[in-house]
Formats: structure tokens, C-alpha cells, sequence
């Protein structure tokens, strides 16, 4: 902790407090794992970290798909076949609570603002069961790629990317949303256990930089959210100008109230009265997790409700894009090819919507809004890609999804380093799997464990992977306990 830091820490929260912060910094941090309710469920990773691995977990009291580490000697619990099948996403405590005080549901249309790298993102889909509108939102390039991978990672089909400046996006939704959460960058002081970078930048003039762009961004939401609509604002920081200023300055402009709420875990009130400023007396609801207090990363959490109407930040707009809109009816044909070779059910499609880029097609759910006023750098996930003489290749990636509607032409994988030639994008030689209910196709789903992993192509008597290059890894570890059976 450099000196900058220490003395503003003192100022606000005394000497006891910071020195109890300092020596918090020193220990290891935990380790927490939300289980992705998409594609898995808290009793199987259960049953599989007892059985294959030696990473021993603690549940997470209040908080029904989260686990502590509480043994990890090997140090697999992020390269094992599971996380890199979206089986979970390593999170930390802290940022699960916003998703948690959000309470996204099924149908909504939701915003995350400030998105990547998308562990709330994905926490919102998995809350939402992949039903319902949710838009993330992106402005730097190199995270955009990121939350894209994550996104695809953990199945997620209900979002759309956008790549705007968060500020500006409420120019083209107005009173748009059902719930928006506004997790936005900060300074970083209540991570600084994991982040020690923090030290090398941190000061106070940044955090005047920070907390305009944070007003703004609060402004935007308010602007874009639906009156009766829920919006939810958190850092993780522990400086006053970016949490109860922010708020205080939001709800004395704009028709929103803060509401109480119960995280569940250790907390104190929001300040209404800190190193000489004055707020609002609502701002008591609002919450702060103090690291040294909580024994996890520091975060500030309020929530709100939009009262009335608001103007437009400009009349709205919309935006050319790419991304075309794919009737079913269009759709058929390839549909016919897939259910042809996989022996999936022709009904099974009814519940999404389909978009086109070039000659690759997106599957969504059925109600992200195709007509979104914001060009979308992605939707749902990919489905496939047509190709020459009517062909239709489906994507490795959304097999997985619906891996128990494929039926037939699957190849199964025999053994760990079969799966890991697989998914590393190597060939698996002909003693590597067995064919199952097989019609002589070239095209075949693969499995491994029990679950469909991915698409190959049948070369010779040799098995290609089709895994996707973004997603491949030197090595996955299936089991670090015990020899499989």
C-alpha cells in the first residue's frame, strides 16, 4: 500500500482500520467459483471436484451457486476440463453481490453497462435462465474480446455486445430497460489484496478523472431505464467521491430513489456524513463491504428505483448494422441439415431467433429484440456457417448447448488424452473414440464424459477437431486425484 493510499484510507476510515487493511493485503486472498447454472449444477461440480480432482470447497452461505476454495494443492481449479467448458467461472464473493441485488428474472430486458470482462454478465444470464433481452456493454476493444469469450465460454444465448462509450448510449435507449446495472470503472482500492497495481497509479487527481465519467455513466443509465425500473450502482473501491458523492449528486438531479436491500453478508451503511461531507440521509441504504471487516474485496452496492420520467439524452436514433434478422422460414433448410444429421427435433427451434453476418448465423433467445437501436458486435451465440453446395457446418461451441438433443453421428472420445487432442485442435487417431449410432456422415458431434463437447470432421479413419482456435489450451486437466476409471 504506497503512501497516497495509506493516508487517504486514514483520513477516512482512521489508523486501526487501515493497518488492519494492510495486514489483510498481506495474507492470500480466497478463492470463490460461481457454479454456471446454464450448463451445470451445483451437485455435479460437487460430485466431480470429490471424484476427480483434490480441490475441496466450503459453500457460500445466502448465496445458493457460489463455493469458497478451500483446497486447491495442485493448482487445477482454473485449467480443468470443467471451467473450460464453462462449468463455472472463478468470481470473486464481492462481485457476485451486484447480479444478487439486481435480481435479473426471466423475460426482463436487462443492461449491464460497463460489462467486461462479463463475470457479472454471465451471472446476470445464468439469473435470467438465458430467457429475456440482455444487452452488455463494452467500450475498449481488448475487453470487448474478452467478455466475447466468456460469453461464449459459459453458454450464454440471451445477450447482445454493444461497443459504445456508456455515456453516449443513452442517446439511443430512452426509458428502455426493465433493470440496468452500473458496475463502473473505478479506482480499485478495495481490491488492492489481488491488484497491487493499484499502487502504481492510484491518486487522488485520478479519482477525480474517474468519478466524472462515473457520473456520467449513472446519468445515462437513469436516463435509459423504464420508470418502476431497478437500477443497481457498485465499485470496487473505497473513496467516497466514487460511491455516495456519485450516488447523492444522481438522486438530488434525477427521479430515482435508493431503496434498502439485504446482501446476506457483512456490511455497513453507505455515509451520510464522511471527512466533512453531507448527504442524504438515504444514503444509510445504501451498502459498503469493507475488506478488513468482510475478509473479502471491498465493494460499494446501491440500489434504486426509477420514480418518473425522464428526457432523452437526444432524440433517438438508430444505428445502422450488420447483423440481419433471419426469419425461420429462411432458416429451414439449414435447420433440415442439422436435424438430419444430429437427430435433433424440428420443434426444438421454435423458442429462438436466428441473425445472419456474412455467411455466419447467430442463434438467440426468442426475445433479444433484433431491432435494438445499438449496432450489435454480437448476438446470442454463434450457430453456423453455410458454406458451398448447400452445406451447413454447426458450430463446436453450440453443440454443447444442446448436447442432449443430439441423438446420432457422434463420435466419443475414449480417454483423457483423446479429449485433451481435441481440444487442443489436434487429430485423435481411429483407437481415440468409438462412433455411436453413426449414418456415414463426414460431420459428427463430439462427446467426452458423458456430454457433448463439440463438432469434428471425419478424416480418413482420424478425427478433426473443429474446436475453436479462441478457446484451446496446451492442456486441460480431467483428473488430478486418481487414474480414470
Amino acid at each position: 500500500m504506497n503512501e497516497r493510499i495509506k493516508d487517504y484510507l486514514t483520513r477516512v476510515f482512521g489508523e486501526t482500520n487501515t493497518k488492519l487493511y494492510e495486514d489483510l493485503i498481506e495474507t492470500p486472498a480466497f478463492s470463490y467459483l460461481r457454479v454456471n447454472t446454464l450448463s451445470s449444477s451445483m451437485d455435479e461440480l460437487l460430485k466431480i471436484f470429490n471424484s476427480r480432482y483434490n480441490i475441496q470447497t466450503s459453500p457460500v452461505k445466502n448465496i445458493d451457486f457460489a463455493l469458497r476454495v478451500v483446497k486447491d494443492p495442485e493448482s487445477v481449479v482454473g485449467r480443468t476440463f470443467e471451467h473450460n467448458n464453462g462449468y463455472y467461472y472463478i468470481q470473486s464473493l464481492s462481485s457476485m453481490l451486484p447480479p444478487l441485488v439486481l435480481n435479473p428474472l426471466p423475460g426482463e430486458s436487462v443492461l449491464d453497462l460497463c460489462a467486461a470482462p462479463g463475470s457479472k454478465t454471465t451471472q446476470i444470464a445464468a439469473m435470467m435462465k438465458n430467457q429475456g433481452e440482455l444487452i452488455a456493454n463494452e467500450v475498449q476493444n481488448d475487453r470487448l474480446r474478452t467478455l466475447i469469450f466468456n460469453l461464449e465460454r459459459m453458454d450464454v444465448l440471451n445477450c447482445g455486445v454493444v461497443h459504445e462509450r456508456g455515456e453516449w448510449l443513452g442517446r439511443m435507449f430512452n426509458s428502455y430497460f426493465d433493470k440496468i446495472l452500473v458496475d463502473v470503472p473505478c479506482s480499485g482500492l478495495g481490491i488492492l489484496q489481488k491488484k497491487s497495481e493499484v499502487n502504481l497509479w492510484w491518486n487522488e487527481k485520478n479519482v477525480e478523472g474517474l468519478t466524472q465519467l462515473q457520473y456520467r455513466l449513472i446519468v445515462s443509465a437513469i436516463k435509459m431505464l423504464k420508470p418502476g425500473g431497478t437500477l443497481v450502482y457498485s465499485t470496487c473501491t473505497l473513496t467516497y467521491e466514487e460511491n455516495e458523492e456519485i450516488v447523492d449528486k444522481a438522486i438530488a438531479k434525477y427521479p430515482v430513489e435508493i431503496v434498502d436491500f439485504d446482501l446476506g453478508v457483512e456490511t455497513v451503511e453507505g455515509y451520510t456524513d464522511i471527512n466533512g461531507k453531507r448527504f442524504s440521509n438515504h444514503l444509510a441504504k445504501t451498502k459498503r463491504i469493507l475488506p478488513w471487516e468482510a475478509k473479502s474485496e471491498g465493494f460499494y452496492i446501491a440500489k434504486m428505483i426509477k420514480t418518473g420520467e425522464t428526457e432523452s439524452l437526444r432524440e433517438e436514433f438508430k444505428k445502422a448494422t450488420s447483423i440481419a434478422s433471419v426469419s425461420k422460414k429462411e432458416m429451414k433448410a439449414y435447420l433440415n441439415i442439422i436435424n438430419d444429421a444430429y437427430g435433433t427435433n424440428n420443434d426444438y427451434w421454435d423458442d429462438f431467433n436466428f441473425f445472419k453476418i456474412g455467411d455466419q448465423f447467430f442463434i438467440s433467445s426468442s426475445e433479444l429484440n433484433p431491432t435494438s437501436p445499438a449496432s450489435y458486435e454480437r448476438i446470442g451465440t454463434k450457430f453456423g456457417n453455410s458454406e458451398k453446395n448447400s452445406r451447413f457446418t454447426l458450430n463446436p461451441l453450440f453443440a454443447r448447448v444442446i448436447g442432449k438433443e443430439i441423438s446420432k453421428n457422434i463420435a466419443e472420445l475414449n480417454s483423457e488424452q483423446a479429449m485433451n487432442n481435441y481440444m487442443s485442435g489436434s487429430l485423435c487417431g481411429s483407437d481415440e473414440f468409438e462412433l455411436v449410432e453413426f449414418t456415414g456422415i463426414k460431420d459428427v458431434a463430439v462427446k467426452f464424459a458423458g456430454k457433448i463437447i463439440g463438432t469434428g470432421v471425419l478424416t480418413g479413419e482420424s478425427l478433426k477437431s473443429r474446436f475453436p482456435k479462441t478457446h484451446r489450451q496446451r492442456s486441460f486437466v480431467y483428473s488430478s486425484k486418481r487414474d480414470l476409471e
